[in-house]
C-alpha cells in the first residue's frame, strides 16, 4: 500500500459521530452501503453521510479484507487529514474526479 491512503466511512446522522468510528474502507461503494443500504435493513431513517479522509501509515492499525470490504482500522480517526463530507456516493465520485483533474 502506498500511503497516505484515501479512506471512506459511511453512516447516518450526526457527522461527528460517524467520523469517530474506527472502521474505514478503501472502497467508496462499501462506504455507500453503510450509509444507505445497511441502515434501511434495520429501519434507520437518519440522513446518510459518506466521509473521506487521508490517513498515514502510522495512523492505520490494521487492514482487513475477509469480507471483501477493504477495511482499515484507524484507532484515532481524529488524526485523519482532508476530511470531506458527501451526502451521496455520486457526489463523492464527482469530487474525486475533480480532485484528480479528470
Amino acid at each position: 500500500m502506498n500511503f497516505p491512503l484515501t479512506v471512506y466511512r459511511g453512516g447516518t446522522g450526526v457527522i461527528d459521530k460517524v467520523a469517530s468510528g474506527v472502521s474505514w474502507t478503501l472502497n467508496r461503494e462499501v462506504a455507500s452501503f453503510y450509509a444507505h443500504e445497511w441502515p434501511r435493513r434495520w429501519g434507520i431513517t437518519a440522513e446518510p453521510v459518506i466521509l473521506s479522509g487521508r490517513v498515514d501509515e502510522s495512523e492505520a492499525f490494521a487492514f482487513l479484507n475477509g469480507r471483501g470490504e477493504a477495511e482499515i482500522l484507524i484507532p484515532y480517526p481524529s488524526d485523519l487529514t482532508a476530511l470531506k463530507i458527501y451526502p451521496s456516493i455520486s457526489e463523492a465520485q464527482l469530487a474525486e474526479r475533480h480532485d484528480r483533474g479528470s
